[in-house]
Order: C-alpha cells, then sequence, then structure tokens
C-alpha cells in the first residue's frame, strides 16, 4: 500500500513538473464527460454515490487536449466522490459562456465542502485539506495547470457543510 502511495506521489510529481504544449483538437466535450464517469465508475465504489449529467443540447465541439480534459475531469470526480462519501449526489452540467465562445463544464456535489479561509489557496501547489497519507495536494493545481494551458479559465464556490462547486472552461472550435 505505501509504494502505491509513493508511486502516485511521483507520478503527481511529474505531471505537475511536465509543460508539455496541449495537443488541442475539436472534441465532442459531452462523449470526454461520459468517457470519464465511465471510467470512475468501474474503478470507485459508488454504491450510494449518484453521478448525475446535464448537458447542454446541441453543444459544438471544443478545442481541447482529450488526455488533458480527461485528467482534469477524473481530479474533480475523484475529489467529489471522497467528499460525498459514503452518500451523495456529483452533479456534472455544461452550457455555453455568456458570449457564447466557451463551454463551461460544472462539477458539483453535496459533499462536505470547504472552509471559507482555504478557498484561496485550494490551487496551490502541495496544499490539501486531506489527513497526512490520504493526497499530495497537486490534484488542483495539476487541474488549474492544465486548464491554463488549454487558454481555459477554473474556479471554486464551496460553503462549509454544503457542498463544493467547480467551475472550468474551455474554447470552442
Amino acid at each position: 500500500k505505501q509504494a502505491r502511495n509513493c508511486k502516485k506521489i511521483v507520478e503527481d510529481l511529474l505531471n505537475f513538473a511536465r509543460t508539455s504544449s496541449p495537443a488541442k483538437e475539436n472534441q465532442d466535450i459531452h462523449a470526454v464527460i461520459e468517457e470519464v464517469i465511465g471510467f470512475v465508475r468501474h474503478h470507485s465504489n459508488l454504491e450510494n454515490i449518484q453521478i448525475r449529467t446535464n448537458f447542454t443540447s446541441d453543444m459544438p465541439t471544443a478545442l481541447i487536449d482529450e488526455k488533458k480534459i480527461k485528467q482534469v475531469l477524473i481530479n474533480l470526480l475523484m475529489n467529489a466522490i471522497h467528499a460525498v462519501t459514503p452518500k451523495g449526489t456529483i452533479n456534472i452540467a455544461t452550457r455555453l459562456n455568456d458570449t457564447g465562445s466557451r463551454v463551461k463544464v460544472v462539477v458539483s456535489d453535496t459533499g462536505r465542502g470547504i472552509a471559507k479561509k482555504d478557498l484561496p489557496r485550494i490551487f496551490d501547489p502541495f496544499f490539501t485539506t486531506k489527513p497526512t497519507g490520504e493526497g499530495t495536494g497537486l490534484g488542483l493545481s495539476i487541474c488549474k495547470q492544465l486548464v491554463t494551458m488549454m487558454g481555459g479559465e477554473i474556479g471554486v464556490k464551496s460553503d462549509l457543510g454544503a457542498g463544493s462547486t467547480f467551475t472550468f472552461t474551455v474554447r470552442l472550435s
């Protein structure tokens, strides 16, 4: 178990240190999200956790690096799963931004939420609210790095006891 933890920490450090340019292609963002949900359902114990989607119909393709967006979504979903365990709901929604030039992906959960004092640091490298040995503090900083590299933005809103909502944007094709 400890060797797996070490392996995960080294992988996170290497991913954080790598700054390869994104290989952006036109992709169906809904298909990418559905694939990640399928992966997470297969590899996580979700007996009492519901994952719901609310996708905007007729969404144009997005100009994204599919592998990097999948990594962002997996990180956000795994954090949400840990926040709602043992029972809760995770919602994933898509919509166009106000100008219609970007896709907004919204991942919200009914978990325990994040303390206001922690919100300004949530995307800082090595910052974690998880107990020692359960998190490296690199997941959200990697998410921010990847989304930014693709020309997008990521943010969070949260209240203790009321869950969290992470929103990121990517460009349309």
